[in-house]
């Protein structure tokens, strides 16, 4: 043990006194550990670009795949104006399908309990 302690001291007497020793000895180890990290970064990373192009392939394709033609907007919405009209036509104001005139006495429903 004695040995261990002298060849600290020479190593301390080297670097500088005791508080250099161990800001040397700290950042070799700050170092290390980065050199250590590398790797689990790169990979990180490249997960992050591959994830980030995949999703930008989906979103273009589902956005080109929900594209829908203005003439086709358009025809559409005059087919249901006309469903409107035709409906409109078929039943007078005031009359609501399903319901006849016998469960209704001004404009109130009649409670049969």
């Amino acid at each position: 043990m004695a040995w261990d302690y002298a060849e600290l001291s020479k190593a301390a007497k080297e670097a500088g006194g005791p508080e250099k020793l161990m800001d040397l000895l700290i950042e070799s180890g700050k170092d290390s550990g980065h050199k250590e990290m590398l790797p689990v970064v790169a990979i990180a990373l490249g997960i992050g670009a591959l994830g980030y192009a995949g999703i930008s392939k989906l979103v273009k394709f589902f956005k080109k795949k929900k594209k829908i033609s203005p003439e086709a907007v358009e025809a559409a919405k005059a087919e249901l104006i006309k469903g409107i009209e035709e409906y409109d036509a078929a039943h007078p104001e005031g009359s609501i399908s399903g319901e006849s005139d016998e469960n209704t006495e001004d404009g109130e429903e009649l409670n049969n309990a």
